[in-house]
């Protein structure tokens, strides 16, 4: 089987973010919104390589992540949160794409 090199996103276990805005798993009113530490962390439990990468979702923009940040920002916290959410994990699985993405939020749930 061929190995493919995967981008995963926070943005695709957000359960506040819509299907349409590039959400990717079951919505769930209780699961909590993901970071890249917790993805990172459940790649490590799962012994899967990746490599964190600058690169954000083209669906992501201002309008997103707005409603997440606190009211009247300062500079400084718009660009650590930007930072928080912006970056991407890249992987090999030979594994398709949206297979491994719910396995991921399988692990993410437990």
């Amino acid at each position: 089987m061929t190995t493919h090199s995967r981008r995963l996103f926070p943005i695709y276990f957000n359960p506040r973010i819509q299907r349409a805005e590039g959400r990717r798993v079951p919505f769930s009113p209780t699961a909590p919104v993901p970071t890249l530490l917790s993805l990172t962390k459940v790649l490590a439990a799962m012994k899967v390589p990746y490599k964190v990468e600058n690169k954000h979702h083209p669906k992501l923009t201002f309008s997103l992540i707005a409603p997440f940040m606190p009211k009247n920002p300062k500079v400084e916290e718009m660009e650590r949160y930007h930072h928080l959410v912006s970056q991407c994990i890249t992987i090999t699985t030979d594994e398709n794409k949206s297979s491994f993405i719910k396995r991921v939020h399988h692990h993410m749930s437990k």
